[in-house]
């Protein structure tokens, strides 16, 4: 019996840790010093009309309320697997950093289709 219970908390415990992402949002730019700019709560639609300006005109932009986009920027050890345009889920490891763009480093990015 004692088994059965440690095996369902462990069973639980791994569960947990699988969780839900913390994240979802559009890839802006990902950079040769491992930074991930993602957009949150932007559409596939809004994504095409801004997908040629630079990573910097598009953070300046929002800066100025030119445009409506929740950015973070983001570090993975991944990144190789990633690029512009791409929608992703994101778990992230630790706490954000209140900055803008707000930092965070991901645990987890997985491409959603």
């Amino acid at each position: 019996m004692k088994r059965l219970i440690l095996l369902g908390f462990l069973l639980n415990m791994l569960l947990v840790g699988c969780g839900t992402p913390e994240l979802e949002g559009i890839i802006l730019d990902v950079d040769d010093n491992g930074s991930i700019m993602l957009a949150i709560n932007l559409s596939r639609e809004a994504y095409e009309e801004i997908k040629e300006e630079s990573p910097t005109t598009l953070q300046n932009e929002t800066v100025a309320g030119e445009h409506d986009l929740d950015l973070i920027h983001l570090t993975y050890e991944h990144r190789e697997e990633l690029q512009k345009g791409d929608v992703v889920a994101v778990w992230l490891d630790g706490d954000v950093m209140t900055s803008f763009p707000p930092q965070a480093e991901a645990k987890k990015m997985k491409v959603k289709k």
